[in-house]
């Protein structure tokens, strides 16, 4: 999976992405959101992005338990 710039395209709504944040604070440079109409909402559990998102990734989907 690459980066993909807000610029050029955004997730789908509902798309669970790991999004890169403008300010890095400490070890903390990115966060997993969900897309949700037309705004990242951040996981409490998975980070917060500190300044706006600039870029984004696809999550990779869950295994499949039997």
């Amino acid at each position: 999976m690459e980066w993909i710039s807000v610029n050029d395209i955004m997730p789908k709504n509902n798309q669970n992405v790991k999004v890169k944040c403008e300010f890095r604070y400490k070890d903390y440079w990115h966060a997993e959101a969900i897309f949700k109409d037309n705004e990242f909402i951040y996981s409490k559990i998975k980070g917060y992005c500190f300044g706006d998102a600039t870029h984004w990734m696809a999550l990779p989907e869950p295994p499949i338990e039997p």
